[in-house]
């Protein structure tokens, strides 16, 4: 029943321009001034909300998964200041972009709606190495001269980011079917970040049953998005 409901909606804006061709003159007018209201009411009800209520759903999830690994993070008995965030490649007005999709421990941060060139960061260096692993690096010794040349980095992503001592990122792939040749295709459609702001955590970070955690958290994440 809701799949012939969805198909009616989804028909009236297509409908409506055939009133003025078939109909008479005076119903020109109407069907015009109906169209637009008609198209985006649909495509709110049919497109926009479902689709925000999975984009909901999804960080439900995410949450629920990461808040006890977090929260339970511990290194020499200290417990480090973790914060993750899956960002997702989106187009912007200049190119290709990475923007937050997701954040834990985030908020109130300078960087927690920080959208990068896919050509910039770590996250867009590794999404140029077009390989799935988790990419450590230590961002201590990190300047402002230095994140221009190594990460392309303006002066105010490089104020946006300095308070941050570690990171570690995997790329995140979906793989599908290829129509123009045989064998399958990766999509390299985001990048999972996990980072530290304080020291005791850059040893938590590098520790590899730590870095197995991330990189298979970028696996589930993968899974979500499916």
């Amino acid at each position: 029943m809701r799949f012939f409901i969805e198909t009616l909606l989804k028909s009236i804006p297509l409908f409506l321009p055939l009133i003025g061709i078939f109909y008479a003159e005076q119903y020109r007018l109407l069907a015009t001034l109906a169209y637009f209201p008609i198209f985006f009411v649909v495509e709110y009800l049919l497109v926009y909300r479902p689709s925000k209520k999975l984009e909901e759903r999804r960080k439900d999830i995410l949450n629920v998964y990461f808040k006890r690994w977090v929260e339970n993070a511990r290194i020499n008995k200290q417990k480090p200041r973790i914060r993750i965030n899956v960002m997702l490649v989106k187009t912007w007005f200049t190119g290709k972009h990475l923007f937050q999709f997701y954040g834990y421990n985030m908020k109130g941060w300078p960087d927690a709606d920080l959208h990068l060139s896919v050509k910039s960061g770590l996250c867009g260096s590794c999404l140029e190495q077009r390989c799935q692993e988790a990419y450590f690096e230590d961002l201590r010794g990190i300047d402002e001269k230095t994140a221009k040349q190594r990460f392309q980095f303006n002066k105010e992503q490089y104020e946006l980011t300095k308070h941050i001592k570690a990171i570690v990122c995997v790329p995140l792939v979906k793989t599908r079917k290829s129509w123009l040749s045989y064998g399958e295709k990766q999509d390299f459609f985001g990048v999972l970040n996990v980072d530290t702001v304080d020291d005791i955590g850059i040893d938590f970070l590098q520790n590899d049953k730590t870095l197995e955690d991330i990189y298979n958290f970028a696996l589930f994440i993968e899974r979500v998005f499916e």
